[in-house]
Parts: C-alpha cells; sequence; structure tokens
C-alpha cells in the first residue's frame, strides 16, 4: 500500500508494492485487492455546509468510488452558475445520509468549469485517478479479459472485426465465451475456437473469430462481446524481469488468512546467477509531471518465505524512486522475510518541487 492523502478529497488505497530487487531464492507474495481498503476514507469531505456525500460500504468496491466520480462530474461540468445546496441530516433508519435540496438561488456565477477524466486509469499522463499509485494488479490475481467486436463479416460460425487497432496475438481468444449483444443474432451466445489477426490489414490488427457452429448466423454489423479468464498470470499488470532460470508462478494454496484474494505470486530464483524482478511504475510521461511527491507514503505488502534448495538468505529488496538522474531514491530497504505471512510497512518521505520530473517506480 502506498499512501498519500490530498487536500480536497481523502481516501486510502489497497496495499500494494514494488519489489525492484529479489535476492532470495524462493518467495510468496500476496498484496491484498484494491478496492476492499480503498473505501475507508472514500468520503468527499463537507465544506462550509455545501453538501456532503454517504461513505459507500465495504463491498461495493470499484463500482462506488466510479459513481460518485461520474456523479460529480455531471454536476461541474456543464454549469455557469453555482446554486445553493442545503444539507439536512437524517435519523434513525437513515442516519448517516444527508439529503441534499438544490434551489434556484445562485451563489456564484461565472463558475470556472471542472473536469474529471472518467476515461481510462493508467500509470501516466492524466489517467491517473487511484491514490494507489501501483494500482495495476496489486494483489497478482489472474486477469478476467473482455472485448467488444464488431462483426464486419459473419456467418454462422465466424465474425471477423476489421477495425485497426483491433490487436491480439493469434490464439488469443481461443476457448473464450462470447455473446452477441446487438444485431440479427442478437442473442446468441457460445465459445471461441480459434482466433487470429486478420490478414492484410496492417501490423496484424483486426481479429478473425471462428465460432462453435450452433445457433442464428452473425449478421455484418452485429456487436460481440468476448471474455475469458487468464488465471495463470499473476505477474499480469507488472513489468517482471527474470534471469537465470527464474520464475514466476500462481500460488494458489498457501495463502495469507482471511485474504479476499484468490492467489499469491511465488517467485522461485534459489539457483545460481538466478534473481527476480517485479516492477511498475507510475508519472512515466516523460518531461512531466502529474504526480507530486510531497508528503509521507508507505508502502506495505504481506509477504513470506517458503523452503528452498538454495542457501541464500531470504531478503526483499525494496526500492522506490524517481528515473531522473541525480535524484535519491526515496526507499532503499533489504528486508529480511520471515518464514510465516506476515505483513510489513515501510515510510518514507517525500517533497518534491513544482517543477518535478517524470518519471517513478
Amino acid at each position: 500500500m502506498i499512501e498519500q492523502f490530498s487536500r480536497c478529497l481523502k481516501y486510502r488505497t489497497g496495499p500494494t508494492t514494488d519489489a525492484d530487487r529479489l535476492a532470495p531464492p524462493e518467495l510468496a507474495f500476496a498484496l491484498g485487492p484494491i478496492r476492499r481498503a480503498m473505501l475507508v476514507k472514500c468520503k468527499p469531505t463537507a465544506r462550509n455546509g455545501a453538501f456532503a456525500v454517504r461513505r459507500p460500504p465495504m463491498g461495493i468496491g470499484m463500482r462506488a468510488l466510479r459513481m460518485s466520480l461520474a456523479t460529480f462530474a455531471l454536476l461541474c461540468a456543464q454549469p455557469v452558475q453555482l446554486l445553493s445546496m442545503a444539507g439536512q441530516k437524517e435519523s434513525g433508519a437513515d442516519a448517516g445520509v444527508t439529503r441534499i435540496q438544490v434551489t434556484d438561488r445562485v451563489v456564484l456565477s461565472d463558475v470556472k468549469r471542472l473536469g474529471i477524466n472518467l476515461g481510462t486509469q493508467s500509470y501516466y499522463d492524466a489517467g491517473q485517478m487511484m491514490k494507489n499509485l501501483l494500482f495495476r494488479n496489486p494483489g497478482f490475481e489472474g486477469m478476467s479479459y473482455r472485448t467488444i467486436m464488431r462483426c464486419d463479416a459473419g456467418g454462422q460460425a465466424s465474425c471477423v472485426d476489421h477495425r485497426q487497432g483491433v490487436r491480439f496475438p493469434a490464439g488469443f481468444w481461443d476457448g473464450a465465451a462470447f455473446e452477441v449483444l446487438d444485431g440479427i443474432a442478437a442473442g446468441r451466445h457460445g465459445l471461441v475456437i480459434s482466433s487470429n489477426p486478420v490478414p492484410g490489414v496492417a501490423e496484424n490488427e483486426g481479429c478473425d473469430l471462428r465460432l462453435d457452429n450452433s445457433g442464428r448466423p452473425i449478421g455484418a454489423g452485429d456487436w460481440m462481446a468476448v471474455a475469458k479468464d487468464f488465471p495463470d498470470d499473476p505477474g499480469a499488470g507488472w513489468w517482471p524481469s527474470l534471469n537465470g532460470g527464474a520464475v514466476l508462478k500462481p500460488e494458489r494454496v498457501d495463502l495469507p488468512q482471511n485474504t479476499p484474494g484468490h492467489q499469491a505470486l511465488r517467485i522461485e530464483a534459489s539457483g545460481p546467477g538466478q534473481s527476480a524482478q517485479i516492477k511498475s511504475y507510475f508519472d512515466t510521461t516523460e518531461g512531466f509531471t502529474f504526480v507530486r511527491l510531497k508528503g509521507r507514503f508507505r508502502l506495505s505488502f504481506k509477504a513470506k518465505s517458503v523452503p528452498g534448495t538454495g542457501t541464500r538468505s531470504k531478503v526483499l529488496h525494496l526500492h522506490v524512486a524517481r528515473m531522473i538522474s541525480g535524484m535519491p531514491s526515496y526507499l532503499e530497504l533489504d528486508l529480511p522475510v520471515a518464514p510465516s505471512w506476515t505483513d510489513y510497512h515501510q515510510d518514507f518521505s517525500a517533497n518534491e518541487a513544482a517543477t518535478g520530473k517524470s518519471s517513478s517506480r
């Protein structure tokens, strides 16, 4: 967990880490998912009695955060006047709810429009909406992929999407489930037999799906959803670097107690000359800084060492730094790892100037 607080919106994120260098032999490494802890303080706070928002319950997860941001954006994206809003707290069964009454009395005219990026979250540029700076896959879970295909050409057992920008390696969607959402074959569902890039489309783009031969024929212009789980890729969302035959594996049996996750990352690097690095990046737009590190931060994670054939000590090397020549690392630490699942917390401080450059890892 890397934690920081902003002046306007305060919330804590789920656990995460950046293990930059892993010197030990075999380690099992797990981090809780972002969504449970994220809503601990996900509550826009009242200022001068203007408004307050009910804190979402723990189980709502990311959808609640997106909904609150979307609602806030709808309120603020278009108005040229700020209207008064009177809040009244409820009691009894509705305790904790503030009901908002919007009036037509203008409090401030010519309000400057406020923009919020509601697009894809990213680790660079203006898409860094998370306070969890390493949000991509903090729990080392397997990935579930889903995409929408436009069938430019169809048939009884095929859907071909010629659009540039639709790019998947050969076999990526083999065995995936599909459902036609719109068009003459709407409602049809089944399995993808094989998938390949479309010959003749630039840079192996487009997607040619071969489907099981049952149901209404796919029509040109039909829209199809395709979904597939990849449970065996715990390093998805990270940048692994493996040397000397080191491997990453999903660990689904030996997990921390009460974890909401389904798997941990098992790192096997016990042989001579073996090493493994698990990196994650943020604020990587060269020459620009969208995330200013200023204040106290905390890196939190769960880890344990497991028996192995190597004789090297079981140590995690933790590294947090801006990748800029001459700037010191914010965190540089060799951490011995206990033989049982243990919570680790490492604090560090940063005091970047407003003109700081990117990027960080």
